[in-house]
């Protein structure tokens, strides 16, 4: 997981859901922009994470996935 994306989910904990969703689709975009693109790529794996839960995206390492889990957890529904 890049830098990038360790600070985004570090900054989003404790957020609303909807909130949060709406910043990561604005890093993302901004990401691309820059062709970052593995930033881009990590935070889709988490947008479609938070979006559906209980199906693990392909290619997401157990670590990455665990932080992913504890963002899901802090967040405000």
């Amino acid at each position: 997981m890049t830098k990038g994306m360790e600070r985004i989910i570090n900054e989003l904990k404790g957020e609303k859901k909807k909130t949060a969703i709406e910043r990561l689709h604005t890093e993302n975009q901004v990401a691309k922009d820059n062709k970052k693109l593995r930033l881009a790529s990590d935070l889709n794996n988490l947008i479609f994470y938070l979006n559906n839960p209980e199906t693990k995206p392909g290619g997401v390492k157990k670590e990455d996935l665990f932080l992913f889990e504890e963002l899901k957890i802090s967040l405000e529904s």
